[in-house]
């Protein structure tokens, strides 16, 4: 009788434990799917934003629209990228194509080459 209750018991404690292994896994898988979220965001892997280039080309020329962006009465946010083998001038980084839409009816009045897309691979 004694043995039946203490392998009840055991068996109780062992399932408690065993749930909590198992909640603690799925949790680091989580965080793991995140971080690598994060890491392919950053890398333009994943296309989650919408961006609008000005300019490809030679590095000079990418620093000069750089300079000629900086002059003109735009917020955006706008930055040289290299991808093999041009430098590219970037601006903003917009959640939806609607936001880039709207940003680019803006922009195309002093860039009409720009054109709106969606960084990655």
């Amino acid at each position: 009788m004694k043995f039946k209750l203490l392998t009840i018991v055991l068996i109780g404690f062992n399932f408690c434990f065993s749930q909590h292994k198992i909640e603690g896994e799925k949790l680091k898988l989580t965080e793991d799917l995140l971080n690598l979220k994060a890491e392919l965001v950053k890398s333009y892997q994943l296309k989650s934003t919408y961006r609008i280039q000005l300019f490809s080309g030679s590095l000079d020329a990418a620093q000069v629209t750089e300079n000629n962006y900086m002059d003109s009465e735009l917020d955006y946010k706008g930055f040289i990228h290299y991808e093999a083998p041009n430098y590219k001038f970037w601006v903003g980084n917009f959640k939806t194509r609607l936001e880039a839409d709207r940003a680019y009816l803006e922009i195309r009045e002093f860039f009409p080459n720009a054109l709106v897309f969606r960084p990655g691979r």
